[in-house]
């Protein structure tokens, strides 16, 4: 409760330091002598009372010849008179299009289209210089004559100055006018594009949907492009939006809804033939400007500095929730390894029980059935020694860098085959780290090579093994080709044994191809295996 009276206060206080601004800024027109013409001294035809008025037939015909629109049935003649007067000034911040000023039954002059069109100025205006020569010493009859648009009960605004300052005065409004231009369109065009850009990017969209509209109204008093009517229509409405959905939550904006709305009111009664004074005409143009420039920017930067906060905030919340989602990721990987490793582990223990463990046992009953010498047991002790290694050595080594778990292949085969007494062929012209395997199908690609190998050590009888790799299809292909120059397979058909059933197993696991076949020169063996990156 405090805080919203502490809230008020503040409010009152600066719409009445914004109110004190705009009068103590208004020019003063007492210098030129001028004075405003008292509505009640003017008067309607044939409401005479001080002499004979203009016949109606010659001002209607006046205005057929200078405005387009000129129509008996609207036309309205007003008159008021003046005491002797050595030469005059007259200036009319807002009249109809077509009005003719009559000086003692002469025409004095013409409406033309105005530079301003805020509150108690335009669409038209009257500057006119009458001389002495049409001036009486005893009385003089002013007559207006306008041809539609003005209602009988209206009373125009009418400055009149001695002729001597009448240029001066008029250089003067035309200053004030241009000056109010200026600060109609700059802080009606700020207010308009703070108010769109908080409706895309900031929270209190209401709020910028009724600064919008008040801006708008404000940036045509500079312009004109609207109808006095509906300029003041939509800036009430701007008003009216953000009064109703401000509700005292910033002070700032709540001062400055207050003297908008008092100048607001004020230019209804100008529109409605109120007659105040140069201060007054200013100071209704002049209050309103605070609202679009400087009310909604300093909501602008206060919501935008709250909308920056949350943005930073939520920035660190990404960059923790994508350091848990790297962690995760990289302990999903690991998780994958540990289950490939596993599983390679449970095929590694039924390899050695099926592979080794069944040579061995062949081997020991054949030393028990005295049926091998030492020599060669010393040679399947070699083979299943090789075989062991192998499969170990697939455990060891593999990780999600394909180059690496080659290379730690190369160098192991390389052992192998050498102690074998085998010559070895390596092709591999590019790097493969960039081809994206990962742990299980690594493993796999791993133990496929192996196989070939073991194979080629166990049945082949060859004297040389070579392996080539290729990247192709733009590199979204991996193609691997393991040749040999052993026994091989018999023309036309190929006897797929446990080893090779693993290795296409294998390669339809990883989703890709393999072919079984002799070499180009129809001996040995070849092994064509082509896998996909993923």
């Amino acid at each position: 409760m405090v805080r919203n009276m502490d809230g008020r206060a503040t409010a009152w206080m600066i719409a009445c330091g914004i109110a004190l601004l705009a009068w103590v800024t208004a020019p003063d027109f007492q210098p030129f002598g001028a004075t405003v013409i008292a509505p009640e001294t003017m008067v309607y035809f044939p409401g005479d009372p001080v002499g004979q008025a203009i016949p109606v037939a010659e001002g209607q015909a006046q205005l057929a010849r200078t405005a387009k629109r000129a129509n008996p049935a609207t036309l309205r003649q007003l008159h008021f008179a003046r005491q002797a007067m050595p030469g005059a000034g007259f200036f009319l911040p807002s009249v109809p299009a077509e009005t003719a000023m009559w000086v003692n039954g002469m025409v004095g002059g013409f409406s033309e289209r105005s530079g301003y069109f805020g509150p108690g100025f335009g669409p038209n205006q009257m500057v006119l210089a009458i001389p002495a020569s049409q001036l009486s010493f005893e009385y003089n009859r002013i007559d207006l004559l306008v041809a539609q648009g003005w209602d009988g009960g209206r009373r125009p605004l009418i400055f009149i100055t001695p002729a001597r300052t009448g240029p001066a005065f008029a250089a003067m409004m035309a200053q004030l006018e241009r000056r109010l231009w200026k600060g109609a369109a700059a802080f009606g065009g700020l207010g308009l594009m703070l108010s769109l850009a908080g409706l895309v990017l900031l929270r209190s969209r209401p709020l910028y949907t009724g600064g919008a509209l008040f801006s708008v109204a404000l940036l045509d008093a500079a312009f004109g492009v609207l109808p006095s009517w509906l300029r003041l229509t939509i800036a009430a409405t701007g008003i009216a939006i953000m009064v109703t959905r401000n509700k005292s939550r910033h002070p700032a904006l709540d001062g400055a809804l207050i003297a908008a709305t008092v100048a607001e009111a004020v230019a209804i009664a100008l529109a409605l033939g109120w007659a105040p004074s140069v201060p007054m005409l200013w100071s209704a143009n002049v209050a309103s400007w605070p609202l679009a420039g400087v009310a909604i920017p300093v909501l602008a930067v206060s919501e935008g500095r709250l909308v920056w906060a949350d943005f930073i905030a939520a920035r660190s919340k990404i960059r923790e929730q994508s350091a848990i989602i790297a962690q995760q990721a990289d302990a999903l990987q690991d998780s994958i390894r540990a289950a490939a490793i596993s599983e390679e582990r449970q095929r590694f223990v039924r390899d050695m029980h099926d592979g080794v463990g069944g040579h061995l046992l062949s081997l020991l009953m054949r030393v028990r059935a005295d049926d091998a010498d030492s020599k060669d047991v010393a040679e399947e002790l070699e083979k299943g020694l090789t075989d062991l290694r192998l499969m170990a050595d697939s455990l060891d080594h593999v990780g999600h860098d394909l180059d690496l778990a080659l290379a730690a292949f190369h160098r192991r085969a390389g052992q192998q085959l050498a102690s074998a007494g085998l010559e070895f062929g390596w092709s591999k012209p590019q790097q493969l780290s960039a081809f994206q395997m990962d742990a299980r199908a690594v493993l796999s690609l791993y133990r496929i090579i192996q196989e070939a190998l073991s194979n080629c050590i166990r049945h082949a009888q060859a004297s040389c093994f070579g392996v080539a790799f290729d990247l192709t299809n733009g590199g979204s292909r991996l193609d691997i080709v393991i040749e040999d120059n052993g026994t091989g397979f018999v023309a036309g058909l190929v006897d797929e044994g446990r080893g090779l059933a693993n290795i296409r197993q294998r390669a339809e696991a990883l989703g890709g191809t393999v072919l079984f076949g002799p070499c180009a020169d129809g001996k040995g063996c070849r092994i064509a295996l082509s896998v996909p990156a993923g």
